[in-house]
């Protein structure tokens, strides 16, 4: 039984560069819609900032962006992080709600 742990199938495989590349497309990022998160943690309140693409929602990006001690303090500087985001010359984008995402219910 303990000899069957070591015989596992490894179907990882290399990725291709196509896989990453609309990293390095960041035209996206200037039209994208930003989000702050501020989540619970084991070491404090974590800030997580998510970009959507204003044209295809599904293409987004999450960063961590810092812990802070209490929820007062991770909420004000996600503030801070959204102000900085928006001056950093973001299109003005329209607002990503449910309806964009074209999901089906059924």
């Amino acid at each position: 039984m303990t000899g069957d742990a070591f015989h596992t199938i490894h179907t990882d495989f290399a990725g291709d560069a196509s896989d990453l590349a609309f990293l390095l497309d960041a035209g996206w990022l200037r039209r994208s819609t930003v989000h702050a998160r501020v989540v619970p943690s084991k070491a404090g309140w974590e800030v997580h900032l998510v970009a959507a693409d204003s044209r295809s929602p599904l293409r987004l990006i999450s960063r961590h962006i810092d812990t802070f001690p209490t929820e007062k303090k991770a909420a004000f500087h996600a503030a801070a992080y959204l102000r900085t985001a928006e001056r950093h010359g973001q299109e003005e984008t329209p607002q990503n709600g449910y309806d964009g995402l074209d999901i089906c219910t059924n």
